[in-house]
């Protein structure tokens, strides 16, 4: 009985088709080897496959896919909520003190002119226009590469700007406490989205059809 079994066995491991087997086995998550001791609350990875992590302690960068990391010690120890990287490879990082810059992968950072204030949120359009969500003074935005920046909150009613998403027409989505707002126009002017405004949004994503996704405390919105 024992010898039916192992035979059966083989048979039924012969007939698994490779691929399968394969497929399988490469399918899955594992930690990298850190960076450790903190919560990562924002990602980005460069045209070098430079990896950046935003912690409750700075910037951490990985130059090995992962495999190490070391922390970016030019750059004070402070909660990193927000990162993005523009067409020419500089890095924005979002902190509660405003946003930082660096042009050489992340060896050396310069404070910008937007200080004091808790920016939660980046993202930049195709114009190379950065724009900050903050947690309590609406969104800021640059078209000097980050030297300067002004406050655009025209029809802005919740300051309160937790996530940011940039479409392909540069439509510009901001989400926070009152929804979902969305501006046309380079965020000049903003108006509330309706259909999405009583659920606390967290997170948004576009994807390449220009469908957003809101996640929220209610779950997933889809648009």
């Amino acid at each position: 009985m024992l010898k039916s079994f192992t035979f059966l066995m083989a048979v039924l491991i012969f007939l698994v088709p490779a691929d399968s087997y394969l497929a399988g086995k490469n399918d899955f998550w594992e930690q990298t080897n850190g960076p450790y001791g903190g919560d990562v609350r924002a990602l980005a990875i460069n045209s070098s496959d430079y990896i950046f992590a935003g912690t409750g302690d700075g910037v951490y960068r990985s130059t090995d896919k992962g495999d190490n990391w070391a922390q970016v010690l030019t750059l004070p120890k402070t909660i990193v909520h927000a990162l993005a990287i523009n067409s020419s490879g500089d890095i924005f990082a979002g902190t509660g003190d405003g946003v930082y810059r660096s042009t050489d992968d992340g060896d050396n950072w310069t404070h910008t002119s937007l200080k004091g204030e808790g920016v939660r949120a980046l993202a930049i359009n195709s114009s190379r226009d950065i724009f900050a969500g903050t947690g309590y003074s609406g969104v800021y935005r640059s078209t000097d590469n980050g030297d300067n920046w002004i406050e655009i909150n025209t029809g802005l009613t919740y300051l309160y700007v937790y996530t940011l998403a940039i479409n392909s027409s540069d439509y510009i989505f901001a989400g926070g406490g009152g929804g979902v707002y969305r501006s046309t126009d380079n965020g000049d002017s903003w108006t509330q989205v309706s259909a999405l405004t009583v659920s606390y949004v967290q997170t948004l994503a576009i994807n390449s059809w220009d469908h957003i996704f809101a996640g929220t405390y209610g779950g997933v919105y889809r648009s």
